[in-house]
């Protein structure tokens, strides 16, 4: 029979802990990213103002939002961005329009059924 016999796999010239040397830390300036040279050459204006909104397509997008189309349809419909068209939402304070269109839409049908009835 055989039996099974442990055999370390430590190094016989093991002497213990292994010292750590620390290296010496220069106080140096924190360098400066590089800019690309296609940076350099293409020179993007910064905070580029967007086209402002009429009032005519601020009436279409309270009116399609209204109806609950969805602001990716609304942007399609505007031909504006997806942020854009949030942002004018949101910087507008056109909530209240919505949801007051929203009611005069529903009592229309409401009085429209009430009238065939």
């Amino acid at each position: 029979m055989s039996s099974m016999i442990f055999v370390p796999k430590i190094a016989y010239s093991f002497e213990g802990k292994r010292k750590t040397v620390k290296k010496a830390v220069v106080n140096t300036q924190p360098r400066k990213p590089r800019r690309s040279w296609l940076a350099i050459e293409l020179s993007k204006p910064k905070g580029k103002r967007s086209r402002e909104w009429s009032p005519q397509e601020l009436n279409i997008l309270v009116d399609l939002r209204a109806l609950n189309i969805s602001v990716f349809d609304c942007c399609k419909l505007l031909k504006r961005g997806e942020c854009s068209t949030r942002a004018a939402i949101e910087h507008y304070k056109l909530y209240g329009a919505i949801k007051s269109k929203k009611i005069l839409l529903v009592s229309k049908v409401m009085d429209f059924k009430q009238s065939k009835e």
